[in-house]
């Protein structure tokens, strides 16, 4: 979905926003931090899950960062959308609506834009999980000297 929206703007030649790209660019770290953490998470040390701790909880920052951003999508109604009659909120002003890159309408940009907030608040949960279970581990985790 996001890399949908930067694409669309990229091929309009806007520069993508910053609600977008502060979602876009967390995901791509995320998910590369998920690959890592879970095919080194085997060593079970208090050092490790200390440092899956770290780096989890500046992910819930950069994510609670893009959803407190967003956060105007959640009270626009997509269906009333109309981006030629100027009944669109400002932030929604600036996305390309249907200019024939996609043929996508101003209803599909809308929901594409909601949608992203919610996955942007699953991952404010899931990686809140990870860290307090990362912690747990850590103080359980004996410390070797």
């Amino acid at each position: 979905m996001l890399g949908f929206l930067v694409n669309t703007f990229s091929m309009s030649s806007v520069a993508p926003p910053s609600f977008v790209l502060v979602l876009f660019v967390t995901s791509v770290l995320a998910l590369t931090w998920v690959l890592v953490a879970s095919s080194c998470y085997w060593h079970r040390s208090a050092l490790w899950s200390k440092l899956v701790f770290l780096v989890d909880f500046c992910f819930v920052v950069a994510f609670v960062t893009g959803v407190y951003i967003l956060g105007w999508v959640s009270i626009v109604r997509c269906v009333s959308v109309d981006a030629t009659q100027g009944s669109i909120p400002l932030e929604l002003k600036f996305i390309p609506w249907s200019d024939g890159v996609f043929g996508t309408s101003s209803e599909h940009m809308c929901v594409l834009l909601q949608d992203c907030f919610v996955f942007g608040i699953m991952n404010v949960i899931l990686f809140t999980l990870s860290s307090v279970f990362a912690l747990l581990q850590a103080r359980s985790t004996k410390v070797e000297s």
